[in-house]
């Protein structure tokens, strides 16, 4: 992986260094180490790796090539199960976009990531990228898109996407609207996708915490479950003065579009994109920073219908500017049968907790 990685990464830069393109490169280095723990006490142990070079290269201030090459390699346990739903073993890029400016306008071609909600994990606007319960702000890849933004004021922005698919049906198309009012983040939105067209409405503002209120409603949908439903989403943040200071978010998510408990359909879930299955959600998580150095967190993330829980301590050491490492625990309390239990064939993996150690340096 490695010697595949600094080919292509030669390459790259050979050719834009030759090209005269003023190039930037950065990126970093992870290793996780998992214990997996079956609901009998078994232990199961795996290794992940990922190598990770973000390359920049400015023609000028209104053209720019952005290329992040990433290397990927898993034993054990994790050749068998996607704990985060997003391994790709080997090299790849990762993104590959194009920003070409002209004035108030800025056109992106490619491999991009896109941001279309608000929400920190439940994001009822977001048709394009996916969501890991076990690790919300999971760098994941970029999705082949067309993104045209356009600067309609001093504090407002139109947003139009294309997610271009082999069957046309099957394209993304999406408009975004977003502007403020008085100190409010104000969003409007249009989606369309296979399952529908919905209309969307977004509103952010501190108030002394920090709230956030977004909804979508199905114009149309050939799927009954859809046609005329809600989707919303309700969530705040705060910092208490405590001590360093002792952060806390929540969301609310109810869905109006989702299955009854007692009636999930995971091939129709899958066939619909679906990020979460039922009806209603909580997600909690608070952080706290004993110094510059360690800080505690814990997050959980519950299906409210089913009763299933995922729940996430963790500990983080900073012990030098370019390096983190992480220990922590994924403990799921969950039935089988229910959102958050394993969908496991084998029986060694069910019932499974997983205890980890994450070493991440910048470069």
């Amino acid at each position: 992986m490695i010697k595949k990685l600094a080919s292509v990464i030669s390459l790259f830069l050979f050719t834009t260094n030759f090209s005269g393109a003023n190039t930037s490169l950065s990126g970093y280095i992870e290793g996780r180490y998992f214990i997996l723990i079956n609901r009998y006490n078994h232990l199961y142990q795996s290794l992940w790796s990922r190598a990770v070079v973000d390359i920049e290269a400015k023609a000028n201030q209104n053209a720019k090539l952005f290329i992040r090459i990433r290397g990927e390699e898993s034993s054990g346990f994790l050749n068998e199960i996607s704990l985060i739903e997003s391994s790709k073993k080997g090299v790849s890029f990762d993104r590959f976009y194009f920003d070409l400016n002209r004035k108030n306008l800025r056109l992106r071609m490619g491999k991009q990531v896109l941001s279309w909600s608000f929400g920190y994990i439940f994001r009822p606007m977001d048709i394009f990228m996916p969501v890991s319960v076990y690790e919300p702000t999971f760098d994941f890849s970029g999705i082949n898109s067309i993104k045209l933004s356009a600067s309609t004021g001093r504090f407002s922005q139109l947003d139009a996407v294309m997610v271009p698919e082999r069957e046309y049906e099957n394209s993304k198309f999406a408009l975004k609207f977003i502007t403020n009012i008085a100190g409010a983040d104000l969003l409007l939105n249009y989606s369309h996708y296979k399952v529908g067209d919905f209309l969307g409405f977004a509103f952010k503002r501190d108030i002394g915490i920090g709230l956030w209120i977004e909804s979508i409603y199905f114009i149309d949908s050939n799927i009954n479950r859809y046609s005329r439903k809600l989707n919303t989403l309700v969530g705040f943040d705060y910092t208490f003065p405590f001590g360093n200071g002792l952060y806390f978010v929540t969301e609310y998510n109810h869905d109006q579009t989702g299955f009854e408990a007692d009636d999930y359909d995971f091939s129709a879930a899958m066939i619909e994109e679906r990020k979460f299955l039922g009806k209603n959600y909580l997600f909690s998580m608070f952080n706290y920073p004993f110094d510059s150095k360690f800080s505690v967190s814990m997050f959980y993330v519950s299906n409210l219908d089913d009763k299933s829980l995922i729940l996430s301590p963790s500990l983080s050491y900073n012990p030098g500017v370019n390096v983190t490492i992480n220990f922590g625990a994924y403990f799921n309390f969950s039935k089988d049968g229910t959102e958050f239990a394993p969908n496991i064939l084998s029986k060694s993996y069910r019932g499974a907790h997983y205890l980890y150690l994450f070493i991440k340096t910048y470069f």
